[in-house]
């Protein structure tokens, strides 16, 4: 089988940057003619000629409704809209919030907290990914578009990151925002830090290909902290990478690791693909304080923060740090917390790695503030505002075809065994078109009643469609055929304590041996046309399954790559797989659990077409009475 990669972006892609270039010279040539007595009647009478500029839809004349922008009155909105409103930010910021912080961190961390919150000896990123994230939060903080006004973090990562061991709230992510919160606030912007890692699982491919779905489309920082599980498989960390350049809001790629050749291989989609990267290295953070702070002893005092996190030069996991490691007697009393390992961070080291992100948040925040100010001097707000926008668009429109070249130039560089394999991925990174049903928690479409298309909504804790549990399934009669996948959540068990510890869980759709043909019905639903787009004309079809703690599946359970084994040993197939009416008849793996599905069809035997109706209609049935089979994903990416 041969595929040549597509170095064309898809119609859809060409139509929309084709568009985009319209929008940004009538921007400039509007601006020129008009600016600055005429321009915001002429974006009044117009309906905002930005919004055409990549899903930038402001109500920007009703904003900025007065030329003379110091006549304003901003006493309600909480914005910043004049030029003296902007002083007194500024003002407050580095007097007020900055001031306070500083003596918080002087009241938990002592003599030590300027040493260790030296954000140059563990934050790092280029004057590049510095202008282009400083832009950002100048162009939230002078927008007039409601949605705008939110700073959103997400977490991405491994057990570690999920703050397993410890309460959901001690996480870093939840700290990061409580430091920075308040400075967030006083520019008029809400932070929101939300916590997305999920225990054991590797950043591609099934994470990576369903990004939308689990995270959303809205984020401006999407953070990697994957070290533990993905390895030095730097393949992984393309695909996140080349995925998220293709999300609507090209968020910040924020690298929670050490490790110089992840940088490099994120910092390839800052150099080619116009994103912005930072990284924060934990690994020195920690190796910094246990070489910096002493081990507490009868004649050493330490301040808080530092009680017991240092013994014998290591972090939390000697002697007496390592009894308190972890602190969550309160909420759960004797009962187990699970994940309190010694591969797991403590409550501390969360601590110690949010503080540090947090202040990185302010720093960058009152930068962006000083580079206004300093604007503002000899430009009008809204001058300042077309300004970024215009930047902004034409830094975003590099977006896809670079991040194409990204992609192959990163791939090029890593050993392919698999030659026509390598060029499928690098078109799967690279497409900005898909559609992904996936069951893991934490899950945004899921919360949102996206998946089920049933609009029951929650959030982290409940209240959205959960499933039922995996007795109720497999002590019911066999499903007739063309029932639906049932859904099983996996939750913690009685033994461990679930009062606000571990959210994240790999729940999956159970298919038995008695059940018929089961289908995952319509695909794409119209929630999911409604968030993410129609499916694909064509695409890649890549599915999933649930992976085995340590490898180690139970009996009678069967993957997807055992279908091929059957084919080429002649034997019965353990399960049977059709879409649209078609057998799948070749499994491509990706990964131990995951596999692009074929149909024979010579050289395009792994691209599927939609059906009339625009939609893919998957159906699996399990041949084999005693077996099962858990299955958490199913994508199909344009082709």
């Amino acid at each position: 089988m041969s595929i040549e990669p597509s170095i064309s972006p898809p119609n859809g892609d060409r139509n929309r940057r084709t568009r985009d270039r319209i929008c940004l010279f009538l921007i400039l040539c509007v601006g020129a003619l008009m600016f600055p007595l005429q321009f915001s009647e002429y974006l009044s009478e117009n309906g905002g000629i930005l919004g055409s500029a990549r899903n930038s839809k402001k109500a920007f004349a009703k904003y900025w409704s007065k030329t003379d922008l110091e006549e304003q009155n901003e006493s309600n909105s909480g914005r910043i809209q004049t030029i003296e409103g902007l002083r007194q930010v500024s003002a407050k910021l580095k007097n007020d919030v900055m001031e306070k912080l500083k003596a918080q961190l002087e009241l938990e961390y002592g003599e030590y907290a300027n040493a260790i919150f030296d954000e140059h000896n563990v934050m790092r990123y280029s004057d590049v990914s510095k202008d282009r994230f400083e832009r950002r939060l100048m162009r939230k903080i002078l927008s007039p578009a409601e949605e705008d006004k939110v700073f959103h973090w997400v977490t991405g990562g491994h057990s570690a990151a999920a703050a397993h061991g410890n309460l959901y709230e001690q996480s870093y992510t939840h700290v990061l925002r409580e430091i920075a919160s308040g400075a967030f606030e006083a520019v008029g912007l809400q932070l929101v830090a939300e916590n997305y890692a999920m225990g054991g699982q590797r950043s591609a491919p099934e994470i990576c290909y369903c990004m939308q779905e689990i995270y959303g489309t809205s984020m401006d920082v999407l953070s990697w902290d994957f070290g533990m599980t993905d390895g030095r498989d730097f393949s992984k960390l393309a695909c996140w990478g080349a995925r998220s350049s293709m999300l609507p809001s090209r968020p910040v790629l924020a690298l929670i690791d050490g490790m110089e050749p992840r940088y490099q291989t994120l910092k390839t989609f800052e150099d080619l693909a116009g994103m912005t990267v930072f990284q924060m290295n934990a690994d020195t953070l920690s190796s910094f304080i246990s070489k910096t702070v002493p081990t507490e002893r009868a004649n050493v005092t330490l301040a808080s923060g530092l009680h017991k996190m240092v013994c014998d030069m290591a972090l939390e996991n000697n002697g007496d740090c390592n009894k308190e490691k972890y602190n969550t007697a309160e909420s759960c009393g004797t009962k187990r917390v699970k994940g309190q390992a010694s591969w797991h961070p403590g409550w501390k080291v969360h601590r110690v790695r949010g503080i540090m992100l947090g202040y990185f948040l302010v720093s960058s925040l009152s930068n962006a503030i000083d580079q206004l100010v300093l604007k503002a001097q000899g430009m009008k707000l809204n001058e300042i505002y077309i300004e970024l926008e215009t930047q902004h668009a034409e830094n975003d429109h590099r977006s896809s075809t670079h991040a194409l070249n990204a992609t192959e130039h990163l791939l090029s560089k890593m050993k392919a065994e698999d030659e026509n394999m390598f060029r499928i991925l690098g078109q799967i990174y690279s497409s900005s078109h898909s559609n992904c049903r996936v069951t893991l928690r934490p899950n945004r479409a899921r919360y949102e009643g996206i998946m089920n298309d049933d609009n029951i909504k929650g959030n982290f804790w409940g209240g959205y469609h959960e499933g039922v549990d995996l007795e109720s399934v497999r002590s019911r009669d066999g499903l007739p055929d063309e029932s639906i996948f049932p859904l099983v959540r996996n939750n913690l068990s009685k033994d461990f304590c679930t009062n606000g510890t571990q959210i994240d869980f790999i729940d999956y759709w159970y298919l038995r041996g008695a059940d018929g043909w089961l289908t995952m019905g319509s695909f794409p639903n119209e929630s999911e046309e409604k968030a993410f787009g129609n499916a694909p004309n064509r695409g890649y079809i890549h599915a999933c399954t649930y992976e085995c703690e340590w490898n180690r599946c139970g009996k009678g359970e069967i993957q997807l790559k055992e279908l091929m084994q059957s084919v080429n040993n002649t034997s019965p197939p353990p399960l049977d797989i059709e879409i649209n009416g078609v057998r799948v008849s070749d499994v491509q793996e990706s990964s131990t659990f995951c596999s692009l599905l074929g149909n024979g069809f010579g050289s395009r035997g792994l691209i599927w077409e939609r059906d009339n109706s625009g939609k893919f209609n998957i159906r699996i049935r399990i041949n084999d009475p005693k077996s099962y089979l858990r299955l958490t994903s199913v994508v199909v990416i344009n082709a």
